[in-house]
């Protein structure tokens, strides 16, 4: 697929790499606040991290401190979104993608070896609008948990961390 064909679904591929590390340090700036007010610590604990490993300390924090109250619930429902989310982005990150021949559709080439199904190829067409609707869609997730984080902050069951 040449540059020019792909420009806006390339685009669109950049925003999901982008919006997925924002909502990735906003998990983090979550765990901050629940940890300690020395944000230094907690980046030193964040920083290696992989994404779910972020979203089960997460949790594992909060029910620990707080148990699983409606807070929890709605933490819970929030990580659910971004590790969905995060399903999606692998699949646009480790898929090979051609043009489809059409404006804004290419053609997704994932090749795949498992014990039950053996060696096998997908192959599938996405729209522009499909990437934009992963993108738009960490960018709603990483709003949802940042202001959950600040509605604990404001009840007293997040720390208030200066700097994060």
């Amino acid at each position: 697929m040449s540059e020019q064909d792909g420009s806006k679904i390339f685009s669109a591929m950049g925003r999901i790499a982008t919006f997925s590390t924002e909502l990735e340090d906003a998990l983090s700036y979550a765990i901050h606040h629940l940890i300690d007010e020395k944000i230094e610590f907690t980046k030193i604990i964040t920083v290696e991290q992989s994404f779910s490993a972020k979203i089960s300390l997460l949790l594992n924090l909060y029910r620990a401190r707080h148990g699983e109250d409606e807070d929890f619930k709605k933490l819970k429902v929030i990580t659910n979104r971004a590790s969905k989310a995060q399903e999606k982005r692998n699949i646009v990150v480790h898929s090979l993608w051609r043009s489809a021949g059409a404006p804004d559709v290419v053609t997704q080439i994932k090749s795949l070896a498992k014990i039950k199904k053996g060696y096998n190829t997908n192959i599938d067409n996405w729209h522009h609008d499909d990437f934009e609707n992963i993108w738009k869609e960490f960018r709603t997730i990483e709003c949802d948990l940042i202001d959950c984080v600040n509605e604990l902050i404001d009840s007293k069951k997040a720390f208030r961390v200066p700097g994060a």
